[in-house]
């Protein structure tokens, strides 16, 4: 067996993606999670040009360090943020090895590449958290609660983040960030007909990934009438009462289940609405 299969079998087992692009910035080998990562296969990619896998913008951002590389055989190591052709936005920390011939020149460089974005997600939510807990004071600023709802959509990757009280029986849309969704701020619905009704049952936060198979979820009639197969939800505590919840939900089930970082991130971000709106 030739050292590079050796070498490409070894690699093949690794987590971090791993890319090898010739001279002719053509895709020679992708190990698994590098073509993952692209939600295609090593097949789709060999031969093909880096160009058909990322967006111009995103190649233009790039190319400077290929250039680079190739000309001068030095490794690099930097950050960058990438927009594929679908539109997914991720941060990466990218390192560039190159492969020289028996005469010392550059032929090829290995791209090895670490998935950063939830870091850099997480960081700029705790960002907007801290604004609005500790700059905008303790004060009803619906801005402030519409910014977290935001950037709380985005994070979670959902369809929808509400702020909403709860009064008797009566469940309102206070403040609503969605763009794929008919729930208007003021919109008011029974409670028993929300998942809201889940969370205030609980007094706690809940989440789940697959309501149509989750017992709390998938015989109640919010999932029934709005089949919303994702929801994540916390309770707004004022005065040692719960006033509503901060929820956010989507359609579709997501790729991977809610992590603990993103579970706390939500209770985080309870806590900056009840500083708003106490």
């Amino acid at each position: 067996m030739s050292t590079n299969r050796i070498t490409h079998r070894i690699i093949e087992q690794l987590p971090t993606m791993v890319a090898y692009v010739d001279v002719e910035r053509r895709f020679r080998f992708v190990n698994t999670a590098y073509a993952s990562f692209f939600d295609l296969t090593p097949d789709d990619m060999l031969g093909k040009p880096v160009t058909d896998v990322l967006s111009d913008e995103s190649y233009q951002r790039v190319k400077p360090n290929h250039d680079r590389a190739f000309a001068s055989g030095e490794k690099l190591e930097f950050s960058d943020v990438i927009t594929f052709r679908n539109g997914r936005k991720c941060f990466l920390d990218i390192r560039y090895l190159p492969e020289f011939d028996e005469q010392g020149k550059v032929i090829g460089l290995y791209a090895l590449i670490e998935d950063v974005t939830d870091y850099y997600a997480s960081v700029d939510v705790m960002r907007t958290i801290h604004e609005v807990i500790h700059k905008r004071g303790r004060r009803l600023d619906p801005a402030s609660i519409d910014e977290l709802l935001r950037i709380g959509v985005d994070y979670l990757g959902v369809d929808i983040g509400t702020a909403s009280s709860i009064n008797n029986d009566t469940y309102t849309i206070e403040w609503v960030q969605t763009a794929k969704m008919d729930f208007p701020a003021g919109m008011q619905l029974p409670l028993e007909t929300t998942y809201c009704s889940v969370v205030l049952k609980a007094n706690n936060l809940i989440h789940t990934n697959h309501a149509s198979e989750d017992p709390r979820f998938k015989d109640h009639s919010s999932y029934q009438t709005y089949g919303l197969d994702t929801y994540i939800g916390t309770p707004i505590i004022i005065n040692d009462q719960i006033w509503g919840i901060l929820g956010f939900a989507r359609k579709n089930k997501r790729a991977e289940p809610f992590s603990e970082l993103e579970v706390e991130m939500v209770r985080l971000m309870g806590t900056a609405v009840e500083t708003v709106i106490a």
